[in-house]
């Protein structure tokens, strides 16, 4: 290599004799190009090595000279790497070649200079940190011929073979895909922990020195890329495997930026030029290439599930299994848990628990497995992960006790003052919120807040998670606590956007919270507005958070009495349910159907109101205790609709109403939960003004004001509402009497 610099520069300074020496040129060139290319595979080799990665990860000081290295050379990797593909350009093109050569005289002898000059302290200093150790001494005899100042300058590149790796979802971060209740779909994705940083694999190209800098200059990563992509396929190498390579570190650098159909269009080109080499090279280099290609389709895997494309990611995952379990013993296959995990989200984000818990389970069998098999990996992260993940379904499926079971073992395996040992109190805090117990959920979400924030910005997406969360326990707490979940979900949403603008469903899920809590307010505009936002996120999106979506933005038009739109969206929240929970007998279905009637009982179709309402009371009657709140909702809307249906319905109307009253007396003889009490009392009002009876229309209109004022905050437009009924009524009263 240096040899061919010195040439090079001695052909600058003998301008007259360029001519001569031009066909000798373009000989050494190519030699070069095929030097390169050998380097290249030879790196992918020494990297994917398991020995070779051991013996880095346990050397941190060697890491750290590496490391320092290249982040000096930084600015002149990207330089010399323009240089290098102006020399190969004009290798086609002899008659400008003296003016090229001519353009970067100057800086080609400042840059090969300073290579020269750096190069003996490199060797030096990575002698001294390897002399003792056995394996690191391999390494380096491997690694020696590869030190020399180009190729040195060239390995922060050449490493990056799978560059641009997401940090891989784990079903920690679906929980606010999937929610079986309509008030507390609140879940949110979080950060995946299992990185370990320490290590240098190929397994995982986020933490290796190459990502370093894709990171510092991602733009400048691309432009070199795609011009030695272009330079391979001038050259008519469209198939070759560094194309291939290519292919894959621009697919990466495009998931990086979060444009993700370009990136998927790279990785297939990328796979379809491996297919080509697979049984045509030598048996080491064989073996890269298939890693390269199984790596290919896990990327692709990802891209499917960061797009929603839940069966395209699971069939890339399992692509990916069997490809590299049919050619790769199990110690070389680390990066299969990824797959595992994977397919464990996918089916959890389509509510498929029972496939979930089997893949989450295979996943820590896996993790167990290689424990035993290979030297020095460390899964402690992974199998917290995966606890984790285990614990999110199980707390879907309300199966509590499994899931804090796993929980706790989180904190048997983690030190007190592991960055990640919070986890597991935001994890517990969740189970208690699903749980309905708010205010032991808030203690554990502020315990995991004060030991994230000893450790930011590492963790940071799960601190973004527990404010989140607040969010949802407050909107479910006190009126007096609205303002504090308010506080809290706008610090997730800041995190989230500033941070991870690509979480979109995490957005979406904060934005829905946000206009929940509003709706509680009585803000119906403000919540209206956020949940379009929350919709405009989740646009690729298809899962039960769309039909929680527009069910709260039917309600929101129904308290507006703007009653055509909010009908339209609770028939789109009707037909998301029906797609997606395996029948409506539940909660949820008793709860839409309840509304549906509601709206169209204001429409005047009193047809289908009674239907849809007699199926609510149906299933509440069969899922729900004898005296629940739920239930007199049911019947006092009935009671309404029988009042205006036809007068031979009197009957009707009084059993409804009558029922609906004998449940609300018990529950506040029994002290229970009163919230939406009033709304129920407001019917029953409405059902007495129907029939002209103004004394007990003013009656329980008086009684549900007296519940409001203490469910809503001051101010609240239906309070307000009802004040202005009573002064109607008030009014009408006296119009009466003195008529009479």
């Amino acid at each position: 290599m240096k040899s061919t610099i010195r040439l090079l520069l001695t052909l600058i300074n003998k301008f007259e004799i360029v001519y001569q020496y031009i066909k000798q040129r373009q000989q050494i060139f190519r030699q070069l190009i095929d030097k390169e290319n050998q380097i290249y595979l030879l790196l992918s080799s020494l990297m994917n090595d398991e020995q070779i990665i051991q013996s880095i990860q346990n050397n941190r000081q060697f890491q750290q000279i590496i490391r320092d290295f290249l982040y000096q050379k930084h600015e002149q990797i990207f330089y010399q790497n323009s240089i290098l593909n102006r020399r190969l350009k004009v290798l086609y093109d002899e008659a400008s070649i003296v003016n090229v050569i001519d353009e970067g005289k100057h800086s080609l002898r400042e840059n090969t200079k300073h290579s020269i000059s750096t190069l003996p302290v490199i060797k030096e200093e990575s002698k001294n940190v390897l002399k003792g150790s056995t394996e690191l001494i391999q390494f380096h005899g491997k690694d020696n011929k590869l030190m020399n100042s180009k190729e040195t300058d060239k390995m922060s590149n050449e490493l990056s073979i799978n560059p641009g790796k997401d940090m891989k979802m784990s079903s920690r971060k679906i929980i606010d895909e999937k929610d079986s209740k309509n008030v507390t779909n609140d879940k949110i994705p979080l950060e995946s922990s299992l990185i370990n940083h320490n290590k240098i694999p190929m397994d995982n190209p986020n933490d290796s020195m190459s990502e370093k800098c894709l990171n510092e200059d991602t733009e400048k990563s691309l432009e070199y890329f795609l011009k030695s992509l272009n330079c391979q396929e001038k050259n008519s190498k469209v198939n070759h495997l560094l194309v291939g390579i290519c292919h894959q570190n621009i697919g990466g650098i495009f998931v990086k930026k979060h444009l993700y159909d370009k990136a998927l269009d790279h990785y297939l080109k990328s796979i379809s030029i491996y297919e080509k080499h697979l049984k045509n090279e030598k048996k080491e280099e064989e073996m890269n290439i298939k890693l390269l290609y199984g790596k290919c389709h896990c990327e692709i895997a990802r891209i499917y599930q960061k797009e929603n494309y839940y069966d395209k990611s699971t069939e890339y995952f399992l692509k990916t299994i069997q490809f590299m379990e049919d050619n790769f013993p199990l110690d070389k296959l680390c990066f299969l848990a990824d797959c595992y995990e994977g397919i464990g989200l996918n089916f959890y984000r389509k509510s498929q628990y029972d496939l979930s818990i089997e893949y989450y389970s295979k996943c820590l069998d896996f993790l167990l497995k290689h424990l035993k098999v290979a030297k020095g990996c460390d899964h402690q992260k992974e199998i917290v992960s995966c606890l984790i993940d285990l614990s999110c379904v199980y707390i879907d499926k309300k199966d509590y006790t499994i899931a804090l079971r796993n929980l706790e073992k989180i904190s048997q395996i983690l030190p007190l003052n592991h960055k990640d040992y919070p986890n597991s109190f935001l994890f517990i805090g969740l189970c208690y919120m699903e749980q309905k117990q708010y205010e032991i959920a808030v203690k554990h979400f502020h315990t995991a807040i004060q030991h994230y924030e000893k450790h930011l910005p590492s963790n940071k997406e799960n601190y973004a998670l527990c404010y989140s969360h607040l969010g949802t326990c407050y909107s479910n707490m006190t009126k007096q606590l609205y303002e504090k979940g308010i506080s809290s979900i706008l610090k997730a949403i800041e995190i989230y956007e500033n941070d991870f603008p690509e979480q979109k469903s995490n957005i979406a899920q904060c934005y829905w919270t946000y206009a929940f809590i509003l709706s509680k307010q009585g803000k119906y505009d403000e919540a209206i507005l956020n949940l379009y936002k929350s919709l405009e996120f989740r646009l690729n999106e298809d899962s039960l958070n769309i039909g929680l979506s527009y069910n709260l933005l039917g309600n929101c038009y129904l308290k507006k009495f703007e009653f055509n739109q909010a009908l339209s969206s609770l028939l789109k929240a009707m037909n998301n349910y029906e797609k997606h929970l395996l029948d409506l007998f539940n909660e949820i279905g008793a709860s839409i159907f309840l509304d549906i009637s509601t709206c169209l009982l204001r429409l005047n179709n009193f047809d289908y109101a009674l239907e849809y309402a007699l199926k609510s009371l149906e299933i509440r009657e069969e899922l729900l205790p004898l005296i629940d709140l739920q239930k007199a909702e049911s019947h006092s809307i009935l009671a309404l609709i029988y009042s205006q249906e036809q007068i031979q319905q009197d009957i009707k109307c009084n059993q409804h109403s009558t029922k609906a009253l004998e449940i609300c007396r018990q529950l506040i003889y029994n002290k229970e939960d009163l919230e939406n009490i009033g709304d129920v009392f407001q019917n029953i009002a409405e059902v007495f003004l129907n029939v002209n009876d103004f004394g007990q229309s003013k009656k329980y209109y008086e009684i549900a004001l007296k519940f409001m004022k203490i469910d809503k905050i001051q101010n609240h437009v239906d309070i307000q509402r009802i004040e202005n009924l009573i002064q109607e009524l008030d009014k009408t009263q006296l119009l009466i009497k003195s008529k009479n």
